[in-house]
């Protein structure tokens, strides 16, 4: 069963490095054949430890493993741990998030080669984790890449995304766009081109970034890159719609492409290859100078507004099917232009400068509520409760509730459910485990 305790998580990029030297040396301890022997039994011995969370690196000690880690597959509950190193005698793996079968036990079972998957009778003790921590940046002002993630500088981070193999895209308020690697290496993508971004999001096959510009009419109000570029040259995708565009988001279901105008609030959207044969949103509430942020939920039915200058959320239901909207606009959370802090249900609940957002598989929205101090988690239901953060100004880890932030604004999610923050004030990337 699950064990609540509570324990500390170190860094991808350190742990890959740890793990290579492990088995690096332990390879020297191994005699005899280093492949995997079909014509041999494999033994299986013992793992270590026998309990740990999310991050914990797992030894598999036996006989006759090879050295070859695509013909090795480890399963620790109801996941995949990934498999990052094996010699003859050990296999090195890494527990991933949430790693239990619906019995709430984790079971380890490994498969070499052709074999049928060995289980070990004992079962794995897995811990649940709750832990803020820095994941990259030194925390002085700066643009300096680095491989060391610690090491190297942002200015003005606002808006992440994040790709399925775990890159983490960062833009910087009116500035470069950067990159966080798995491994921990931080570059720059692309430096500023003297024009202001504000949003990015994948296309659903992700190999095209879009990017919102907040600009006048002459130029574009959406950008796009190619993976093939590897992001790095925006070329126009819609010009001339709309000026001052400070937010873009696709349906992660048919694809459309969603952008506003920020003067009276109005929004947009077209198909994914036919920016020209956009539509205007109706339905929506709109008014004077609407600072938006958007997002959609993961089965792309739900759309959530997040209007930052006005402190207040709504939601709207999509037909991804028929690419149409269900229905007018309704708010979700908040009260109309007042910025307080305030838990509670729907209008009972206040933001102070809410900005990005991200949906979980359950329909809830996290969202950093800014001059707040902390990250808001939103139920389907419009329950608004603190997430992360103690509403004071800082930059304390440890568990959620009591770690602080200085004006979050970007986040992300990944597909294990680690959330992201840009910490605006405070010069780096956070990252939040809750299980």
């Amino acid at each position: 069963m699950y064990k609540n305790t509570l324990k500390k998580k170190g860094h991808w990029g350190l742990l890959l490095v740890l793990m290579s030297l492990i088995l690096c040396f332990s390879c020297k301890d191994d005699d005899g054949a280093t492949e995997y022997d079909p014509s041999k039994p494999v033994n299986y011995e013992r793992f270590s430890p026998e309990k740990g969370g999310s991050t914990t690196q797992l030894v598999i000690t036996g006989s006759n493993f090879g050295n070859d880690t695509t013909l090795v597959k480890v399963k620790i509950g109801n996941r995949m741990a990934k498999v990052v190193g094996v010699s003859p005698t050990k296999i090195y793996a890494v527990v991933r998030a949430r790693s239990v079968d619906e019995s709430g036990e984790t079971p380890i079972s490994v498969t070499i080669g052709e074999n049928e998957p060995y289980t070990f009778e004992q079962k794995f003790n897995y811990e649940l984790t709750q832990m803020v921590s820095t994941l990259a940046g030194s925390g002085a002002e700066g643009q300096e890449d680095s491989d060391a993630p610690t090491k190297a500088t942002f200015k003005d981070v606002a808006y992440l995304l994040i790709d399925n193999d775990g890159t983490i895209y960062i833009l910087e308020e009116n500035n470069s766009l950067r990159k966080l690697e798995a491994s921990g290496k931080v570059s720059t993508v692309f430096a500023s081109t003297g024009y202001r971004k504000r949003a990015i999001d994948f296309s659903i096959t992700g190999d095209t970034m879009l990017m919102a510009r907040d600009d006048n009419m002459e130029n574009p109000a959406v950008h796009y890159m190619l993976r093939d570029d590897a992001f790095g040259r925006p070329r126009t995708y819609m010009r001339g719609v709309t000026d001052q565009c400070n937010t873009v988001s696709v349906n992660p279901i048919d694809g459309y492409v969603f952008w506003n105008k920020f003067g009276d609030g109005t929004m947009y959207y077209c198909p994914p290859n036919n920016p020209n044969a956009y539509k205007k949103v109706n339905g929506i509430h709109s008014d004077n100078s609407f600072e938006t942020y958007s997002c959609w939920s993961k089965d792309g039915r739900t759309f959530a507004r997040i209007i930052r200058n006005k402190h207040i959320i709504y939601k709207r239901t999509y037909d991804p099917v028929k690419h149409e909207f269900i229905g007018d606009e309704t708010l979700w959370a908040g009260k109309y232009e007042k910025a307080e802090f305030a838990n509670g249900i729907g209008e009972e609940a206040r933001f102070n400068q809410p900005c990005q957002g991200v949906f979980d598989e359950d329909g809830n929205l996290y969202v950093s509520d800014r001059d707040n101090n902390c990250i808001r988690k939103i139920t389907p239901d419009g329950n608004v409760t603190i997430y992360a953060g103690n509403r004071s100004e800082g930059l304390v880890n440890g568990l959620p509730l009591k770690s602080s932030f200085r004006r979050p604004e970007g986040l992300t999610r990944s597909k294990d459910g680690v959330i992201y923050v840009a910490d605006h004030d405070n010069h780096v990337i956070r990252k939040i485990v809750v299980e």
